[in-house]
């Protein structure tokens, strides 16, 4: 997993909410930090959490370059979000690869349904 997110507190909250159900999260603040991680340790990164950035066309340019510079199979893409109306250029983004969108901070059965989704298993909260 790997998670986008400039936010200190998203990031702790999601890195410790992976750790408890004993999944590992790789962390960048920008798209050049995440392709350096992805070329180092992506090996088998099954997923990508993007914060939104804005204007939202940005986001969508992210997306497309974290899936250009993966090979196949290349990880599921799920957008952290304040708001997804605060932005209609992000809609578009759900057809570019975005397998689903998540509002922050993250509602722990909103992760446990989108990791089932993207591993094929159900993720326990002890």
């Amino acid at each position: 997993m790997l998670i986008i997110e400039r936010d200190v507190k998203t990031l702790v909250r999601l890195t410790s909410e992976l750790a408890r159900r004993g999944l590992r999260a790789q962390t960048a603040a920008d798209l050049d930090e995440a392709l350096e991680t992805l070329r180092d340790e992506g090996e088998g990164c099954a997923l990508v959490l993007l914060a939104t950035q804005m204007p939202g066309e940005r986001t969508c340019d992210t997306i497309r370059a974290l899936l250009a510079a993966t090979p196949e199979p290349h990880p599921a893409v799920a957008l952290l979000h304040q708001s997804p109306d605060a932005d209609p250029r992000l809609q578009g983004c759900h057809t570019g690869g975005t397998l689903a969108w998540l509002a922050t901070p993250v509602a722990p059965e909103a992760l446990n349904a989108l990791l089932a989704n993207v591993l094929g298993t159900t993720s326990r909260e002890d």
